[in-house]
This record gives C-alpha cells, structure tokens and sequence, in this order.
C-alpha cells in the first residue's frame, strides 16, 4: 500500500513539471536583452565586454526574435555553445502579430511585459529597411523590405516600451520603471522613431542630397556620404560598405555632456541610406550630421536612458586590423576602418565613454551603482 505522502509528493512532482518554465530566470544577473541575435551581434557583445569597454558585472545576454522572422539564427547557436558564452542564450517568441496590431494591445503584449519585467535593458541591432506601411507611407523603388516579421515584432516591443504619438491613450511600461534602458543602434534608432510615431527619409541620397547614381554619390563630400557608393559601384571581394564621417552633438544635455564634452565633430563607423524624416512623440535630436541634414542621435526627453544612434559604435572592425575591410578595389590597407580608429585618439575616447555610459546606466537600471 503506497503512502498518502508518497502519493502527495509524486501528484506535486508532476504538477510542477506541468507548469510553465519562465520565460526568463530569476536570478541575480543583470539581463539585457539583443534583437535580431545573429552571430556576428552577438560576437560584438562579447568582444566589447573581453575588451573591458562595456562593463556589467553578472551580465546575462538573452538574444530575442519572433518565430516568424525570415533569419536563421543556428549560427547564433552554434557560436554560444562553440565558445562556451554560458551569460549568453537565444529565446524564440511565439505570438501573433499584424500590421494593423502593432500600435496597440496584441497577441504579444504579455509577452513583451514578461520581458521587460525580467530585464535590465534592451538593444535594438542593425538591419534592413523597416516597411513603409508602418509609418503611414508608400513604398519607394530604392526602399528594399527583407524582413517583415522581424519589423513587426521590434517596432511593436518598442512602442510598448515608450508608447507613440500613433496611440496616445496606451500606457508605455517605462512609466513604472523609467530607469530602464533602451539602446537603438542604426535600424534600431529608425525603429525608435517609427514606433513613437515618426517616419523616415526613404533614401537619403536620392531624397537629400538629389543624387541620380553612384557616380555622382562617389563625388559627395566624405561628411555626405552614410554608406559606401564604391562598394555597388564596383563591387570586389573583401570591399566594405561602411564609411568613416563625423556627427556633431547638440545642445547641453547630460548625454551630449558625456559622449562629446567639448562640442567638436567626432567621426564614427557609419552603414545606412536610410533616416529620420519627422520626429517620434517625445524624442529629441542629440546629433545630426555637420551640415544638419541628417539626424545622427536621439534621446527621449521623459525617459533618459533610452537613445539611439545612427551609427554603429559596437563593430569590431576598428579593432581588428588583420581583417580583410578594403575602401575600394586593389586598396592595399586590409581594414581601413581599423586604420583610422587607430590614428584618430577622439574616435577612440568616444567609443569608450559611449559603452562606459551605457553600461553605467544598466547598472543604474540594475540597482547597482556606476
């Protein structure tokens, strides 16, 4: 005859099996959350990390994507279990979403609760054009839409986050936790603006500067030039297509303060053709280009750990200078984006105070002091 305990403890067992893992661990690590996790994003954490520039002590790394999203992210798999990073792990999100359910309650918003609730902070990643239809606009013949999916479920997380000008009635979490830190870099800044209600410039060449081709694109001044013209123009094995420009930061804020505290133009690694046309609810311009056409940074005037920038501040490139990154065709430099980091001491501090603040600010977000 079984025990009346025996059986208590086996019903308990499998009730627990039976329950839902988190979707997150509880434990005391500081968690940031990545979008779009490939490997190459997440190989720029780490190296930051190695390198000392971006400093969270307990960091735990959780990439997120939605089911639906057209990248295979099996190489992102392969790279956490080939190198050991045991603070970093993919999570897949499962719900519905829809262009018309973006801007509002949805399948998904549970599920973006439960994320931000067991989080630090989030980074928006680099990436494709974000559809035109999700900020109210026809779509361009120089506009290219490779990931639909991906666009949705970013655009809708961060609307969640900070809320937008597209439905002002809804509550945005970081009204209970302000401190939160949201990062947008290059798409992401974009997705920032379009999810607070903004639109983007389609084609900054073409639109801004009134360019017809890649030859007259390749006569542009170097601070006019957001992404390569000779890599299309003559494309050749190992050619890059990032350029090297300045942005100018603005005003007093104590963001401008700290990334560039005597005002001058520093120069970034910078890879887009896209950018901000109106401004989302609530943002405010921290950089634009020299000639202030172009918006280079953002920051949200009620929210002050959430920015974006245009540029891309976590490449490895300018570290590594035996990697092959050539100009243009027959260049003998093998990584010329290195070769200037190297040369240029400004460039070099601000990469450093840029990631010595944010890292600041999710300790901040973690309860920890700077």
């Amino acid at each position: 005859m079984k025990s009346p305990i025996g059986n208590m403890t086996s019903w308990l067992l499998i009730l627990l099996l039976a329950l839902p893992a988190p979707l997150l661990a509880a434990d005391n690590s500081v968690t940031v959350l990545i979008t779009h996790p490939r490997a190459d994003e997440l190989r720029n954490i780490a190296k930051l990390v190695e390198r000392g520039l971006l400093e969270v002590p307990n960091l735990r790394l959780v990439g997120i994507y939605h089911q639906n999203e057209w990248e295979n992210y099996a190489d992102a798999r392969s790279y956490i279990a080939e190198q050991e990073k045991n603070w970093m792990e993919l999570k897949e999100i499962a719900c519905k979403l829809e262009v018309k359910s973006v801007y509002r309650k949805n399948d998904c918003s549970s599920t973006f609760q439960d994320l931000f609730n067991a989080s630090n902070a989030v980074i928006f990643t680099g990436g494709p054009d974000i559809p035109p239809v999700l900020y109210g606009e026809k779509t361009l013949i120089t506009t290219a839409i490779e990931d639909p999916p991906r666009h949705l479920f970013e655009i809708s997380f961060l609307f969640h986050l900070l809320g937008s000008g597209r439905n002002k009635k809804f509550k945005p979490f970081l009204l209970d936790r302000p401190d939160y830190v949201v990062l947008g870099l290059c798409l992401g800044l974009q997705s920032m603006n379009v999810a607070t209600g903004g639109s983007l410039i389609q084609d900054i060449p073409s639109e801004v500067y009134k360019i017809k081709t890649l030859e007259a694109g390749m006569r542009l001044p170097a601070m006019n030039k957001h992404r390569s013209f000779s890599q299309p123009l003559n494309p050749a094995l190992g050619v890059g297509r990032a350029v090297i420009h300045p942005v100018r930061f603005k005003g007093r804020s104590e963001l401008a303060k700290a990334l560039a505290p005597d005002g001058k133009p520093v120069k970034v690694i910078s890879l887009h053709h896209q950018g901000i046309e109106k401004l989302g609810s609530g943002l405010v311009v921290l950089a634009t280009s020299p000639d202030g056409k172009i918006i280079e940074a953002i920051r949200h005037q009620k929210f002050t750990n959430v920015l974006g920038v245009q540029f891309h501040p976590e490449k490895n490139l300018p570290w590594e200078p035996d990697s092959i990154y050539l100009e243009r065709e027959g260049a003998q430099v093998p990584n010329y984006v290195a070769e200037w980091f190297q040369k240029d001491q400004r460039a070099r501090t601000f990469v450093e105070a840029f990631w010595r603040l944010v890292g600041d600010r999710i300790k901040k977000s973690a309860g920890g002091k700077p």
